[in-house]
């Protein structure tokens, strides 16, 4: 199951939630950035070092900033690239 993290507010989070929706994938939200100090946690920061959001976990992937998001799950869309890849 994917898991997606950070505020639906958040314009970068925004487009992955449109991408997710669009590849009609089902996903667990948590709702994290809104609150001062919810990002600089232990167990968030075991998964972005960085502190920054959207983060998603894909079966153990973890995957940050919302361009490389919405590149990953384009190129994984059910065993057909939806990216095409440079030669």
């Amino acid at each position: 199951m994917l898991e997606l993290w950070g505020r639906k507010n958040a314009y970068n989070v925004q487009k992955v939630l449109w991408v997710l929706a669009e590849l009609e994938l089902e996903y667990v939200h948590y709702d994290v950035g809104s609150t001062p100090g919810d990002l600089e946690t232990p167990e968030f920061l075991a998964l972005n070092p960085h502190a920054r959001i959207p983060l998603l976990r894909d079966d153990g992937a973890i995957v940050w900033e919302s361009n490389s998001i919405v590149r990953y799950r384009g190129s994984l869309r059910r065993g057909q690239a939806m990216v095409r890849r440079c030669a």
